[in-house]
């Protein structure tokens, strides 16, 4: 089971460095607007007691836990979608993500 989350807001307030602090992705921080172009994905494995102890009581095959990925994206600013590149291509991820998780909920 996968679950998906961009990080959005605006340029320069700490995206990044939760998105690091999440996953333990390495990804740039800089103390400067724009640092992230191209989106970072992490994925992390969520922990849960309760499948450690159904795999005591069957043990599986194969184990797999559930999934969570982050996405950093870009800072988002007022009229970027009128850019001519980046303000659109900042928006992929998102619709990427969120078809994502619209597919897996299904």
């Amino acid at each position: 089971m996968g679950l998906n989350c961009g990080i959005v807001g605006l340029p320069n307030v700490g995206k990044s460095t939760i998105f690091a602090a999440l996953t333990a992705a390495p990804a740039e921080i800089a103390n400067y607007p724009f640092c992230t172009i191209n989106p970072n994905v992490g994925i992390v494995n969520v922990p849960d007691a309760r499948l450690d102890k159904i795999k005591q009581i069957i043990p599986p095959q194969r184990l797999i836990p559930a999934t969570f990925e982050f996405v950093d994206i870009a800072g988002l600013v007022k009229g970027a979608s009128s850019w001519p590149t980046s303000g659109k291509s900042a928006a992929s991820p998102m619709s990427c993500a969120a078809s994502t998780t619209r597919m897996s909920s299904m």
